[in-house]
């Protein structure tokens, strides 16, 4: 230190100055979007009717934390889904590996004829601070046999001729 007096004296002393880490949030890389055509493609799929315990195809989610070392700490959990054709239906079809960020299917419900997209929602947490992600996970459409109702007779009269109507049509759908 100088003072500005006559004389100009001085001092000297050393000063430690202690940087306190502050925990700072995970967070979700930027969505891919107009404005943004780098940014990361959260869109996933699965094919309808996939077992139990299907991967979720399109790889993990993964969030970052600036905080040195809590890239490992962090874990994965799900908040919500609701389905984009009708934001009624908040079923829960999907389950999150808590460590590595990989979605997988619960149950055997999804269909592609009920709901064809569901918008799911991702958290993920250090421990104290968490952040979000909406991934939005595409039911693909699987060609499936028709369904003939059983039971069903009909009478065909012995002096039929060919072309000839038996009865009324066979009920059956294909989805």
């Amino acid at each position: 230190v100088i003072d500005s007096g006559k004389g100009a004296l001085t001092a000297v002393n050393e000063v430690v100055v202690e940087i306190q880490n502050v925990n700072e949030a995970p967070w979700f890389p930027e969505s891919r979007g107009m404005n943004n055509p780098d940014g990361t493609d959260y869109r996933r799929s699965i094919v309808e009717n996939s077992p139990h315990g299907t991967v979720v195809s399109g790889g993990a989610i993964v969030a970052f934390d600036p905080d040195q070392g809590d890239d490992l700490i962090l874990s994965y959990s799900l908040q919500g889904a609701v389905a984009l054709e009708d934001p009624s239906l908040v079923d829960l079809h999907f389950n999150i590996d808590p460590q590595k960020g990989m979605l997988l299917t619960v149950g055997y419900a999804l269909n592609f004829e009920d709901i064809s997209e569901w918008l799911v929602t991702v958290l993920v947490t250090d421990g104290e601070l968490n952040a979000t992600v909406v991934v939005p996970i595409n039911i693909v459409d699987v060609n499936e046999a028709p369904y003939v109702q059983s039971s069903q007779t009909r009478v065909i009269h012995k002096a039929y001729l060919i072309g000839d109507k038996v009865g009324v049509p066979f009920n059956a759908s294909d989805e």
